[in-house]
Protein backbone atom coordinates (compact mmCIF):
# COMPACT_ATOMS: atom_id res chain seq x y z
CA UNK A 1 0.00 0.00 0.00
CA UNK A 2 2.79 2.48 1.03
CA UNK A 3 4.90 1.59 -2.20
CA UNK A 4 1.37 1.87 -4.26
CA UNK A 5 1.02 5.13 -2.58
CA UNK A 6 4.49 6.30 -3.70
CA UNK A 7 4.21 5.34 -7.10
CA UNK A 8 0.79 7.42 -7.57
CA UNK A 9 2.18 10.68 -6.07
CA UNK A 10 4.96 9.96 -8.87
CA UNK A 11 7.58 9.62 -6.23
CA UNK A 12 10.50 9.62 -8.94
CA UNK A 13 12.81 7.09 -7.46
CA UNK A 14 10.65 4.47 -7.49
CA UNK A 15 8.37 5.39 -10.73
CA UNK A 16 9.20 4.28 -14.09
CA UNK A 17 6.97 6.33 -16.47
CA UNK A 18 7.29 9.98 -16.48
CA UNK A 19 6.35 11.95 -13.62
CA UNK A 20 4.09 14.85 -12.81
CA UNK A 21 6.87 17.01 -11.97
CA UNK A 22 8.27 16.57 -15.63
CA UNK A 23 5.51 17.46 -16.92
CA UNK A 24 4.23 20.27 -14.93
CA UNK A 25 8.12 21.49 -15.25
CA UNK A 26 8.07 21.30 -19.17
CA UNK A 27 4.53 23.27 -18.99
CA UNK A 28 6.10 25.96 -17.17
CA UNK A 29 8.81 26.28 -19.10
CA UNK A 30 6.06 27.62 -21.69
CA UNK A 31 6.15 31.39 -20.63
CA UNK A 32 2.85 31.46 -21.88
CA UNK A 33 -0.48 32.02 -20.65
CA UNK A 34 -1.26 28.35 -21.67
CA UNK A 35 1.99 26.90 -19.97
CA UNK A 36 1.32 28.86 -16.27
CA UNK A 37 -2.64 27.66 -16.15
CA UNK A 38 -1.65 24.02 -17.04
CA UNK A 39 1.49 24.42 -14.58
CA UNK A 40 -1.02 26.12 -11.81
CA UNK A 41 -3.34 23.37 -12.77
CA UNK A 42 -0.99 20.75 -11.98
CA UNK A 43 0.65 21.71 -9.43
CA UNK A 44 -2.95 21.67 -7.96
CA UNK A 45 -3.76 18.85 -8.81
CA UNK A 46 -0.28 17.01 -7.92
CA UNK A 47 -1.00 18.46 -4.44
CA UNK A 48 -4.58 16.84 -4.00
CA UNK A 49 -3.35 13.81 -5.13
CA UNK A 50 -0.63 13.70 -2.47
CA UNK A 51 -2.89 14.65 -0.06
CA UNK A 52 -5.59 12.20 -0.28
CA UNK A 53 -2.65 9.25 -1.07
CA UNK A 54 -0.75 10.11 2.58
CA UNK A 55 -4.46 10.61 3.88
CA UNK A 56 -5.76 6.93 2.79
CA UNK A 57 -2.64 5.95 4.50
CA UNK A 58 -3.13 7.26 7.42
CA UNK A 59 -6.55 6.33 7.87
CA UNK A 60 -5.91 2.63 7.02
CA UNK A 61 -2.28 1.95 9.09
CA UNK A 62 -2.69 4.85 11.60
CA UNK A 63 -6.54 4.72 13.06
CA UNK A 64 -8.80 2.62 15.19
CA UNK A 65 -10.99 0.67 13.32
CA UNK A 66 -14.93 2.47 13.80
CA UNK A 67 -16.30 -0.77 13.36
CA UNK A 68 -17.95 -3.51 15.96
CA UNK A 69 -15.60 -6.65 15.71
CA UNK A 70 -18.52 -9.86 15.46
CA UNK A 71 -17.52 -13.12 16.11
CA UNK A 72 -19.11 -16.12 13.55
CA UNK A 73 -20.23 -18.41 16.48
Amino acid sequence: MLVGSFIFISYSLINCFYSKDTIIELAYGQYNFSGTYAYVLGTITAGITAFYSFRLLSLVFLTVPNGNKKSLY
